[in-house]
């Protein structure tokens, strides 16, 4: 901390180094020599000029010179003036007359000595004097009371500029001092307000640097619509290039200015408030009364253009997508040469030319997803955001909530300031809806209205969001039938179904299996840092090509993953393929419940029913390797139908 000292006389300094000493954490400087009476004061005033650019924090002076520097200074300046006590130090020094009391002048700045009239009586009778307060208010008034004011053989009492004009016209006189205690007290004094002062201004300069590097523009606009605080930003956007903070500035942006008139009359709260700028630039707005026993003193108003709002969000947008898998698939991913599959990859690159919606159709595992992903990054929404989600793995609230999002306190468990939903994280880009068929009818209902509107509302809240989306959904579902029985929306199904792409399954495109299967050999060496040098037999290819893979192309990885785990060696034949895909036959009997019934009817068109049913029952025994009860269990009969069946067999030899 630094305080600087005027010392209008030699005591005056040493006193308040004295001072100083007892504080040796603040750093003191001292102006003291001797002026002429012209020079005095223009002295002083260079000097704490000098002091105000160096950064004191406080000054100490007194007299003429404290009266000259006040209101030129931001800095503060303490009066170290005498008081009643250094008075009477003063008359106490005043020569008694030799033929009766003698008329004693004490000149004092006005309003710096005011003692009543009673106390110069008592004064008067100690000293046996006649004292004369004299106030001045100027340099020039202090001369002129002097040189025609004085009588003959009266004595003046004064501080230091009084004491050199009386020096200068040769009159009596004696100087007023500030005593060591007014001096400590003011000491004192300066250090509690260069604290205070600090304090302020660390935290002004903490506000001004929040609000100098704020993105958004803050200005703080009085009841006559005068601009009295503005930051850098808000000079920017309202063009207020010659703004000045001590005279303000009227506000002149007409939308503004009203949504402002209203707001002080009123009081109402105006928040994210689109107008439209004189430069014809949109602005996001938002306006705050500033409101003092009820009554508006004044307006905070916060602006931002809201192109740069969009930008922003975007940013956001992207952020908080950080953790979604995104889309990450090329038509180039696609595996396959087969016509099937060639004629899929060229609707994806014709359907990226467009921005209509999408709907895919495919089994399990036929690589929805792959294709979805595909088509966004074949449009122009490609640098946009991409999100999935299975409307099959959600109940329908949660399902909603997912994609319309919720507001704070929207239902139990909502978390604290709500929560963006899909539509709204997917702005500008792609939303993939798997199984589309499995969400409810009253979930169909608001996607329509997604669909129809380009907006959407928040659960729980009153107030509609424009969204931007593209929509690409999926079914393995025939939704012709789903919407023959009801359970889906023909309207919803005509905004889905602007352009349309079957996947073929895998067993109809069985030529690309062999491409399929290098593929996977290859992600998996990668994926489990092997360097292994797999191949199958040319009769485990063949055998691979005609098996029917009810999974499809998930079903093939799965398998390919097993010949890892498995580690079997490097060159794989039939049986061992054969071996490897026995769960796999498990699983398709367990899934399809008529697989007894429609593997008769099948083999009932190529010879009589009976020899299609004794078919099926050694399948069903070579499959568990001869054990009747899970054979007849997986078949859905008794096991005496199949005892009795292999008795039929046995005779038939």
């Amino acid at each position: 901390m630094k305080i600087a000292t005027i010392s209008p006389y030699t005591r005056f300094a040493e006193q308040l180094k004295s001072i100083a000493a007892k504080f040796p954490e603040i750093e003191v400087d001292f102006f003291q020599a001797d002026f002429k009476v012209d020079g005095y004061v223009e002295k002083a005033i260079d000097y704490v000029s000098e002091i105000e650019r160096e950064g004191y924090d406080a000054i100490i002076a007194r007299g003429i010179a404290y009266r000259a520097i006040s209101p030129k200074m931001n800095t503060p300046v303490i009066y170290a003036g005498e008081t009643l006590y250094d008075t009477i130090k003063a008359l106490h020094k005043v020569e008694k007359g030799k033929n009766g009391r003698r008329r004693v002048y004490h000149f004092a700045l006005e309003g710096s000595l005011t003692p009543d009239v009673d106390f110069i009586k008592i004064l008067n009778d100690i000293f046996d004097i006649e004292l004369m307060i004299v106030t001045y208010a100027s340099f020039e008034e202090c001369k002129e009371i002097l040189n025609h004011t004085v009588e003959n053989g009266s004595v003046v009492v004064g501080g230091q500029y009084v004491v050199m004009l009386c020096k200068e016209y040769g009159i009596e006189h004696v100087r007023s001092e500030s005593s060591y205690n007014t001096l400590y007290e003011a000491f004192v004094e300066a250090i509690k307000i260069a604290k205070i002062r600090r304090h302020e201004v660390l935290e002004k300069n903490k506000i001004k640097s929040i609000l100098d590097f704020a993105h958004e523009g803050i200005a703080y606009i009085n009841i006559d619509m005068k601009i009295e605080m503005v930051n850098p930003m808000a000079k920017k956007i309202l063009g207020l290039s010659e703004y000045s903070e001590q005279e303000g500035q009227e506000l002149e942006f007409g939308q503004l200015r009203n949504l402002c008139l209203t707001a002080v009359e009123t009081g109402k709260v105006y928040t994210e408030e689109i107008l439209t700028a004189c430069n014809n630039a949109k602005l996001m707005c938002n306006i705050l009364p500033v409101i003092i026993r009820g009554e508006v003193k004044g307006l905070t108003v916060t602006f931002r253009e809201t192109a740069e709002v969009i930008q922003m969000e975007k940013k956001i947008r992207k952020e908080l997508a950080k953790k979604a898998p995104g889309a990450k698939y090329y038509v180039e991913d696609i595996i396959g040469t087969s016509t099937h599959i060639q004629a899929c990859k060229k609707l994806v690159k014709q359907f990226g030319k467009f921005d209509s919606n999408v709907l895919i159709y495919g089994h399990t595992g036929t690589g929805k997803e792959l294709f979805a992903q595909s088509i966004h990054n074949e449009s122009n929404r490609e640098n946009e955001l991409f999100f999935a989600i299975n409307c099959a793995a959600l109940p329908e609230q949660l399902l909603e909530s997912e994609l319309f999002g919720y507001t704070e306190g929207a239902f139990t468990g909502a978390k604290k300031g709500g929560k963006q939903g899909l539509f709204e994280l997917a702005h500008g880009g792609t939303l993939y809806l798997d199984e589309i068929t499995e969400m409810s009818m009253s979930s169909q209902s608001k996607l329509l209205r997604v669909l129809q509107e380009g907006e959407i509302r928040r659960i729980g809240d009153d107030k509609v969001q424009p969204v931007d989306v593209r929509i690409i959904a999926s079914s393995q579902k025939n939704l012709y039938a789903q919407i023959r029985d009801n359970l889906f929306r023909e309207d919803l199904f005509y905004r889905l179904n602007v352009m349309s792409l079957t996947i073929p399954p895998l067993n109809s495109r069985s030529e690309d299996i062999p491409h399929l299967i290098r593929y996977f050999l290859a992600l998996y060496n990668e994926k489990f840092q092997a360097d292994r040098r797999i191949q199958f037999d040319p009769d485990a290819i063949e055998f691979l090509m005609n098996y029917k893979w009810s999974g499809n192309v998930r079903q093939l990885q799965n398998f390919i993953e097993r010949v890892y785990v498995y580690d079997l060696a490097d060159n794989v034949g039939v049986q061992q393929v054969k071996e490897l895909l026995r769960e796999f036959d498990m699983l398709a009997y367990v899934e399809d419940k008529n697989f007894v019934n429609r593997g008769i009817s099948e083999r009932a068109n190529e010879g009589n029913l009976r020899n299609a049913t004794s078919e099926i029952v050694k399948e069903a025994l070579d499959m568990f390797n001869g054990n009747q009860t899970k054979a007849a269990s997986w078949l859905g009969v008794s096991r005496t139908y199949i005892w009795r069946k292999l008795k039929e067999l046995e005779n038939e030899k």
